[in-house]
């Protein structure tokens, strides 16, 4: 048989994560930092849009970092169920991370937390730092307000 100079296609599979499947992690990661570094005022993480939830980590694109306020006494929550809301209000909105963006410019290889209070800078710039070492990001963290979104 002769030799002839083919040459042979080889082809690659690769396999990845969405980006809403990430999030999730993100969002196991993050609660577990901040228990670490806020254990005084804990954080509640709501995705999405709505500040009322879903909370904790799901598959998103974003979430909101709240601050969660201490629960009502029994009367305020027989009072609120009496009149029709039955919802706790949320806390005051402090940041957001963005996954996916395309106004903001986010993606799968960079990220945006904007911070809502100047006096947050700090623990979301250590986030920041976190987040990138263990998912292998760029995290832009921007003061987007000096007041804290009510």
């Amino acid at each position: 048989m002769s030799e002839t100079n083919a040459v042979k296609k080889s082809h690659v599979v690769t396999v990845s994560e969405s980006l809403e499947i990430v999030g999730r992690h993100a969002g196991e990661f993050i609660l577990q930092e901040a228990r670490k570094e806020r254990p005084e005022s804990p954080l509640l993480l709501a995705a999405g849009s709505d500040t009322f939830g879903p909370y904790g980590p799901t598959e998103c694109l974003a979430y909101k970092f709240v601050e969660d306020h201490p629960r009502p006494s029994p009367w305020t929550a027989l009072l609120r169920d009496l009149c029709g809301n039955h919802r706790t209000p949320p806390g005051d909105v402090i940041g957001e991370i963005f996954f996916a963006d395309k106004d903001r410019r986010a993606n799968h290889k960079e990220w945006l937390i904007e911070v809502f209070g100047r006096q947050h800078v700090p623990f979301f710039m250590a986030l920041a730092e976190k987040l990138s070492e263990r998912f292998g990001v760029d995290v832009h963290v921007r003061l987007k307000s000096e007041e804290a979104k009510k």
